[in-house]
């Protein structure tokens, strides 16, 4: 009677052991595409930064007061601002991999940028507002940096 019980047993304890197995198998996946998500989001945020400090020297100009059209790191024409904005806009599409304060700040220099790139092309921004869009990019950069913009190691989902 014994030996029923811990044949019992034993094919309890196999099937406990299957069953951790096959959802830390199910596990696996999700784990992956976390890792994944990881890089993308780093990856976009570095392309986010390099929108921000392309248009960094437009809002210094505009803030210094100097004439931004003769400067060659400005971005001033009208062509140039649109195909800006047109690559934010793509940058935005892919946010959903950011934090949500990443987010909300991207938003924020978004919405900025847009209202903003009219009063450029009419020459009619004032440094003020040059500030301000330059204060958000810069708010932007920091919190990037605080989810691995620059400083960690990159994420290989791919090993």
């Amino acid at each position: 009677m014994e030996s029923s019980v811990d044949v019992e047993l034993n094919w309890r304890a196999i099937s406990a052991v299957i069953t951790t197995i096959a959802v830390i198998v199910a596990l696996i996946p999700l784990y992956q595409s976390g890792l994944r998500n990881k890089a993308k989001a780093k990856n976009l945020r570095i392309r986010i930064a390099a929108k921000i400090f392309s248009l960094k020297p437009t809002l210094v100009s505009i803030c210094e007061g100097k004439d931004y059209k003769f400067n060659p790191l400005v971005i001033f024409t009208p062509t140039k601002l649109d195909e800006f904005l047109s690559d934010l806009t793509g940058l935005m599409k892919e946010a959903e991999v950011l934090e949500p304060d990443e987010q909300d700040l991207l938003s924020s220099y978004y919405i900025n940028v847009e209202l903003m790139i009219p009063l450029i092309k009419g020459e009619q921004l004032e440094k003020k507002g040059a500030e301000s869009i330059q204060m958000i990019a810069d708010r932007l950069t920091n919190t990037m940096e605080d989810y691995g913009l620059l400083h960690s190691e990159p994420h290989q989902p791919w090993k």
